[in-house]
């Protein structure tokens, strides 16, 4: 039974119609120039080149021709690539929590807002204010802030039919 030339890991999927597949692995680490164009060649005939250069980039690949470029053209092309990934970044995250996704006003929320390289909403800074509360103060809830309780008047704007003059209201800070 013949053993394959290059083995890939289950995590790469676009590499099972990479060009380089079949290829011997030293093929596509060349040490010099003609190595190199070899490799190129490859890439030159491969479907997967942009998925194959858009893990190189985010994996650090230092060594051999990933995504048809070399070590030094990877090396000179990283700050554009971290533009445009800062670019697509910059894009707000919606965070309803379809799968996986943490809801805002939650600390969940609020990583998720900062692993995604954008301002964490009010509700999110709330979430993240009330838990840094909680581990200077030996993780104790903080208390809701202080309500005061006052009648409303049937003649307000509010209830001009007077429906809820036995009603009672709370109002926040004790403003009427």
């Amino acid at each position: 039974m013949s053993r394959p030339t290059t083995s890939r890991p289950a995590v790469w999927p676009w590499a099972d119609d990479a060009a380089c597949l079949g290829v011997d692995t030293e093929a596509m680490f060349p040490v010099d120039k003609v190595g190199e164009e070899r490799a190129l060649e490859v890439c030159a005939r491969c479907e997967q080149v942009a998925a194959c250069l858009d893990h190189a980039m985010r994996h650090h690949e230092r060594y051999g021709v990933w995504g048809a470029m070399t070590e030094d053209e990877r090396r000179a092309y990283r700050n554009e690539w971290q533009a445009i990934e800062d670019a697509r970044r910059a894009v707000p995250v919606v965070l309803t929590r379809p799968y996986g996704r943490a809801r805002c006003g939650t600390l969940s929320g609020y990583n998720t807002h900062k692993n995604a390289g954008q301002e964490a909403c009010d509700a999110c800074k709330q979430a993240m204010a009330d838990y840094k509360w909680s581990q200077r103060n030996g993780g104790a809830k903080r208390p809701a802030p202080a309500l005061a309780v006052v009648p409303r008047s049937s003649t307000s704007d509010y209830d001009p039919d007077g429906v809820l003059d036995r009603r009672w209201f709370a109002v926040s800070d004790g403003a009427a």
